[in-house]
């Protein structure tokens, strides 16, 4: 019995869901372009052969995320959309928690996913190095950084005002 009250469906009082919630914005402000923000800082702060792995593994990445856009962009554009917006009508027009949560915690995502498609796409016709590579992390990642605390927010004044 006490399994069914640790695990509960009313997810804006789950302590898992916030728990899940932070951990999906920290990774996501950490892995940029699937770069780890640490090792960035490291390459800016010592350069030499902490940038060349980082320029091989951004290589490496953007290679991945314009392979992926060009093979299964059109549908995995297409099955996001529709898992938003049958979180959308499940959420918000039948008043379900559990996918207003989902939702909430989703839909930014797909903002992460947009601008770091459109950074990928500009790194890869300027290939930066150096000094300007880094502002670019640097933008995208508080970009990211701000687009969660706007998620969050919201989150939170959504959770505040159902319960």
């Amino acid at each position: 019995m006490d399994l069914f009250r640790l695990i509960e469906t009313n997810s804006f009082s789950s302590v898992w869901f916030w728990i899940l919630t932070a951990v999906a914005w920290s990774s996501a402000s950490h892995w940029i372009l699937g770069v780890p923000s640490d090792l960035v800082q490291r390459a800016r702060n010592e350069g030499g052969e902490v940038q060349d792995r980082v320029q091989q593994l951004l290589r490496i990445n953007i290679a991945r995320i314009k392979n992926i856009q060009k093979t299964a962009g059109l549908a995995m554009s297409t099955l996001v959309s529709f898992f938003l917006t049958g979180c959308l009508l499940l959420g918000f027009v039948y008043r379900i928690e559990f996918f207003q949560a989902v939702f909430l915690l989703t839909f930014p995502m797909v903002f992460v996913g947009w601008f770091s498609l459109r950074t990928a796409r500009k790194i890869d016709a300027e290939m930066p190095e150096g000094e300007e590579l880094y502002k670019i992390f640097r933008r995208l990642r508080l970009t990211i950084q701000f687009i969660g605390l706007f998620s969050i927010t919201i989150t939170s004044m959504w959770a505040c005002f159902t319960s």
